[in-house]
């Protein structure tokens, strides 16, 4: 297991995407980024940490490459196959922009790069009809 970026500096980068996120000009019109959560019965969109950012390498004058992988989930209510396929579409085209627009400003950090790491999928599919899809990705940066 990697480990873990000290915590101050691992919760400013997620501050940092998060914000990052909601400057997208992709987001449904209206819509804000939250962290872990969405609502019950109406449509969302949020930022959800996979793993705690790591260090993935330490350099021996003392700085790092870290990386943090993040999951954007967007939660709609599709009354057709046509909401869903535009739900899809509209995530893909959040996660282009993050793959085409210079990633959040960290503190002293270089060379920084956002990957997608999966496509857009299904995540759940509720009983009434809710449904959340989501795409992986992976914020990585540098400290000299």
């Amino acid at each position: 297991m990697a480990e873990l970026l000290a915590a101050k500096s691992a919760m400013s980068a997620v501050r940092s995407v998060r914000t990052w996120l909601n400057a997208c000009t992709e987001l449904p019109s209206g819509m804000t980024v939250s962290f872990e959560d969405l609502p019950e019965n109406d449509v969302g969109i949020c930022l959800s940490t996979e793993q705690a950012p790591v260090y993935a390498a330490r350099y021996i004058a003392g700085g790092y490459r870290a990386q943090y992988d993040f999951r954007i989930i967007y939660r709609v209510l599709p009354s057709d196959d046509g909401d869903m396929l535009n739900a899809v579409e509209d995530l893909t085209d959040i996660c282009a922009w993050c793959e085409t627009t210079a990633p959040p400003n960290l503190d002293n950090a270089v060379n920084e790069k956002i990957t997608r790491t999966s496509d857009v999928a299904v995540l759940a599919v509720y009983e009434d009809g809710t449904s959340d899809y989501g795409a992986s990705l992976t914020l990585t940066w540098e400290v000299f």
